[in-house]
């Protein structure tokens, strides 16, 4: 009850409120990849704040410069970019059942 007598003068005070974030949806959808026939299925993670995206076995994906969805792996300075692995293809080695990524 305090807190409700105490907000409108924090708001005016130039306080921001206590953050309201919306959880991103638990539920994987489909996406289709550019070349129209690729469908993969993926999962977004996080909040209206911060959110990204990744495979249902909890790989990070990024959309690459021509959209398509790959693997995402860090740089040096730890931000997340694209490889050559686009989700939802076969990989070279065929030997290999996930891309050798750590999990997002």
């Amino acid at each position: 009850m305090v807190f409700r007598s105490i907000l409108p003068s924090l708001l005016l005070c130039g306080v921001p409120p206590p953050s309201l974030a919306t959880i991103a949806s638990p539920h994987p959808f489909d996406e289709l990849q550019p070349d129209n026939v690729t469908r993969v299925r993926l999962r977004i993670n996080g909040d209206d704040t911060f959110r990204y995206f990744s495979t249902e076995d909890g790989y990070t994906v990024v959309r690459d410069a021509t959209d398509y969805y790959t693997y995402a792996d860090r740089n040096a300075t730890g931000h997340l970019v694209p490889t050559a692995y686009v989700v939802g293809t076969v990989l070279a080695s065929g030997s290999m059942t996930r891309p050798p990524f750590r999990k997002g």
